[in-house]
Order: structure tokens, then C-alpha cells, then sequence
């Protein structure tokens, strides 16, 4: 299961303490548990006491240490918007992968930008507004496709499928 899967990612990431010297590691590093730690937290229940209070203080961790390292502060933020869309908190994620769009055009970084869009893409389409989620993700798509990640494409062919068949333009959701 996915839920075994994260554990086991948690148990990985937990004994590693980066070189004081590598911020970047250590803010991916935190990222990533807290990111964890959202998705054990969602799929626990009443089991989950306090993950989502470590999970917090473990993204203020990475967010702190990125600082300077525009890369690694947008994947940082990509996490923190994954966990406010796992915690349902649509209006905090979609803000923070807007953040993420914009701070990763002016960067030029097209992976972390198209992870973004596919993101925004998502909550829009969850919050009910599938018909303005749906340049996200073609956006998203051209951006995968130029930069040849599979992921991106996939996900944001997904998303604009799904969009289509909820506005109920059944051609543009087969293309």
C-alpha cells in the first residue's frame, strides 16, 4: 500500500543528518518527512496524533533553510501545497502553487513550474472550478512535453481529461 510505502520513506529519511555546510539537502530532506508525514496523516485517522503539528514544523524547517536557493525553496513549496491539499485547505494550496508558478517562471525552472501548474490544475478542478482549471493544465502539458518529463505529461493530460468530462466536452476530454 502507499500508506506502507510513505512509512518506509519516513524510516529511510529519519537517521539521515545532512553536513551542516548543505542546506539544500537539509531543506529537501525536512520537505520531504513533512510531505510524509501529511500523506500518514491523512490516511491514519484518529492514529495521527500530532503529525500534522511535526509535519508543519518540519516545512517552516526546509522553507527556512532554502532561503537563497530559489530551486530548492519552490520544490519546498510545492510540498507545502501538496500537504494543504491533502489537509483539504484548498484556498492554501492553490495560493502556494501560485507562488510556485510565478517564482519558477521568473526562474526559468520548467519542471518545478510544470509540477506547479499540474498542481493548480488539481485544486481548481477539486474546488468545483474544472473550467478554469483546464489552462493550467494544458499549460502544464506544454511544458512537459517541451522538456520531455513523462510525469508532467501524464498527470496533466489527467487533469484536463477529467476537466473536460466534468464541463461535458466528451471529444476534448478522448483528445
Amino acid at each position: 500500500s502507499s500508506q506502507g510505502l510513505t512509512r518506509d520513506a519516513v524510516q529511510l529519511l529519519n537517521p539521515i543528518q545532512p553536513p551542516a555546510s548543505r542546506q539544500d539537502i537539509r531543506a529537501r530532506r525536512a520537505a520531504a518527512l513533512g510531505k510524509a508525514l501529511c500523506v500518514l496523516d491523512r490516511n491514519a485517522g484518529d492514529e495521527a496524533v500530532g503529525l500534522n503539528d511535526q509535519a508543519d514544523r518540519l516545512l517552516d524547517d526546509a522553507e527556512s533553510a532554502a532561503q537563497g536557493n530559489p530551486e530548492v525553496l519552490a520544490d519546498v513549496l510545492l510540498r507545502r501545497g501538496g500537504c494543504m491539499y491533502a489537509r483539504g485547505r484548498l484556498d492554501a494550496a492553490e495560493a502556494i502553487f501560485h507562488r510556485v508558478v510565478d517564482s519558477a517562471r521568473n526562474q526559468q525552472l520548467k519542471s518545478i513550474q510544470g509540477m506547479a501548474l499540474v498542481s493548480l490544475a488539481g485544486v481548481r478542478s477539486d474546488a468545483g472550478h474544472a473550467e478554469s482549471a483546464i489552462p493550467y493544465a494544458l499549460e502544464a502539458l506544454a511544458i512537459g512535453r517541451e522538456i520531455h518529463a513523462d510525469n508532467i505529461v501524464l498527470n496533466s493530460l489527467d487533469n484536463a481529461a477529467l476537466c473536460y468530462t466534468s464541463i461535458g466536452d466528451y471529444d476534448r476530454a478522448l483528445e
